[in-house]
């Protein structure tokens, strides 16, 4: 045999390797670690273009929970009504990756603009997903990546995505997600444009999906209005609300509220001096607990979350589980000045609508106008 031929059979060799590699891949049943354990494993935030820091992925307290509903065959709904920049989207995006590498995904991600679907999976799906070697294979062969799809055949998975007021038609998938579902709206068509009623999104993706016994149903965005898609989906979930922990009487205490009256009229809650000019005083801000009075400095933030949990009114509602969060749940995000400079500017209904949707992470209308059940009348009801 000659030099070229040998070359030649070492490459029939290695590709039959490969090709037996992948085969071996389709067919044998990947052992299913946890999905928290299996991110923390595998997940490298290098592969995210617009992450703010690299190595291992480090998840937030009360990211952890809604990742753990999104692996459980019981829940077939995870609704998520958070402040904005506290992670939302990683969640599906991890939920995304997993259910990848165990196969069969047949997934549909709605984006509210489709310039924002081709920026979101250039900036992160794509890199993402192809730190599975086989899904990298896929993505690199001819006809993988076709218009609003790829498709993945060493994993045995198809991922679908929308933009805009696109009606979902003519797909099923057992994985799909409504990102930013607040900004989301789909004009009607037919009987229902005659009629002026516009298509709920969010209610098309569950239709798509109801064949399937195993599913799982993801919806997340920042809240706008009390009748909007998220708030909406919050109340008919299991209503959770992520709560502080006292580090020292160990009372929970919600993060979508700043303060409490106290019977002496002081307040408790996050508290401050302000100069006489009005400015806040960076370092006076101490979370108080309504509680026992324990006055917490800003470093002991991190360690109250990470003692904290989601305290859920509907608890009993296992298989669509809702959560919301405000801007204390994450001080890495937003520090304690930020929110204090928040609260003191709400002085118009500009400023208060930003305090209720960046740091509390709830719609802005007054209690008295709120149809259904507000999320602080589901935290009263809690205590």
């Amino acid at each position: 045999m000659n030099s070229l031929e040998a070359r030649i059979h070492r490459a029939e060799l290695l590709a039959a390797t490969e090709a037996g590699a992948a085969l071996l891949t389709m067919l044998l049943p990947k052992e299913h670690i946890p999905i928290v354990e299996w991110v923390a494993r595998r997940v490298d935030l290098s592969y995210d273009h617009t992450a703010a820091a690299n190595g291992l992925i480090r998840l937030h307290p009360y990211q952890i929970e809604p990742l753990t509903e999104t692996d459980n065959p019981a829940c077939q709904q995870v609704t998520l009504c958070w402040s904005p920049r506290l992670g939302k989207s990683t969640i599906w995006k991890l939920s995304l990756l997993h259910r990848l590498y165990l196969g069969g995904l047949s997934g549909v991600i709605l984006y509210p603009t489709m310039d924002e679907a081709t920026r979101t999976n250039e900036d992160t799906v794509l890199p993402l997903i192809s730190s599975l070697p086989e899904v990298r294979r896929d993505l690199a062969a001819r006809g993988a990546r076709r218009k609003e799809s790829y498709h993945l055949p060493s994993v045995r998975s198809i991922i679908y995505y929308r933009g805009g007021t696109k009606q979902i038609t003519s797909l099923t998938a057992n994985w799909g997600v409504l990102d930013e579902s607040d900004q989301v709206a789909v004009e009607a068509s037919g009987d229902a444009k005659r009629e002026g009623k516009n298509i709920d999104q969010l209610k098309a993706l569950r239709t798509r999906m109801q064949t399937f016994r195993e599913k799982m149903l993801i919806d997340c965005s920042s809240p706008t209005l009390y009748g909007g898609s998220i708030y909406k989906s919050w109340e008919h979930g299991s209503r959770g609300v992520w709560h502080l922990r006292c580090l020292n009487c160990g009372r929970l205490w919600p993060t979508s509220r700043l303060a409490w009256p106290l019977q002496n009229g002081e307040w408790a809650g996050l508290q401050w001096e302000k100069t006489p000019e009005g400015d806040v005083i960076h370092d006076s801000i101490r979370w108080i607990c309504p509680a026992c009075g324990r006055r917490h400095t800003e470093s002991e933030a991190a360690e109250m979350n990470r003692q904290g949990c989601f305290v859920h009114a509907n608890a009993q509602n296992v298989r669509h589980r809702s959560f919301q969060a405000g801007a204390l749940a994450c001080p890495d995000t937003w520090p304690w000045w930020q929110i204090a400079e928040s609260q003191e500017s709400a002085i118009n209904p500009d400023s208060k609508q930003y305090l209720r949707y960046y740091i509390q992470g709830m719609p802005y209308k007054h209690e008295a106008e709120a149809s259904g059940v507000s999320i602080e009348e589901a935290i009263r009801a809690m205590q």
